[in-house]
């Protein structure tokens, strides 16, 4: 759902309550929670190095779990503490704008279905998948790991196509949004967990 302006309260409303009862748009449901991915999807991987260490884990895991990663140009439409299966997770996302006083500007409302949590000594997260009306279809996995020698990585796996006609055309901005949404995760979850202020190179 597309919108010059930001949703009024009545239109958050509106699309929480429909999302509510909608359904995942595509059959494989959950594969990302062992790494599988349809052959009809592009992937993506995305993964950074969190920090190290039993204090920098626990603050990680706080920050994935309390959702801090959507900020900024990404907003979540209702509070989602926990992510367990079968939440809806309802986002705002401010693609250009606001521009002037009326806060004009290219904004989109997407909802998605928590299909499964990670909830296991070294690791952390949870996977959701896109709903009907959803211009994509496919899935992401958020992952937090903590490694032999106590590093703490955040990974997001992705599989996604195009689900309209009118989105194919539009594939490579699609591509390019799911990757900027990927970089914004992972610097929001990497300042939120505080274990060091800038990240270092992989």
């Amino acid at each position: 759902m597309f919108l010059l302006r930001p949703p009024s309260p009545a239109q958050i409303r509106a699309f929480l309550n429909i999302s509510r009862s909608q359904q995942p748009n595509y059959p494989e449901t959950g594969w990302t929670l062992d790494g599988r991915l349809p052959t009809w999807s592009r992937q993506g991987q995305h993964r950074v190095r969190v920090g190290q260490g039993a204090a920098c884990w626990e603050r990680a895991r706080a920050a994935l779990e309390g959702g801090t990663m959507f900020q900024g140009w990404v907003q979540p439409l209702q509070r989602a503490e926990g992510y367990r299966s079968g939440d809806t997770v309802a986002l705002l996302v401010r693609h250009f704008g606001p521009f002037g006083r009326g806060q004009w500007g290219l904004y989109s409302l997407i909802a998605n279905r928590v299909l499964y949590r990670i909830d296991e000594p070294g690791r952390f997260g949870f996977g959701y998948g896109t709903l009907a009306g959803h211009l994509v279809r496919g899935e992401e996995r958020f992952l937090l790991e903590q490694d032999a020698a106590g590093v703490v990585w955040f990974e997001l796996m992705t599989f996604s196509r195009a689900a309209v006609p009118l989105a194919r055309l539009a594939q490579p901005f699609v591509q390019l949004a799911q990757r900027r949404g990927a970089a914004h995760y992972a610097r929001m979850l990497v300042q939120a967990a505080g274990c060091f202020k800038i990240p270092p190179p992989i």
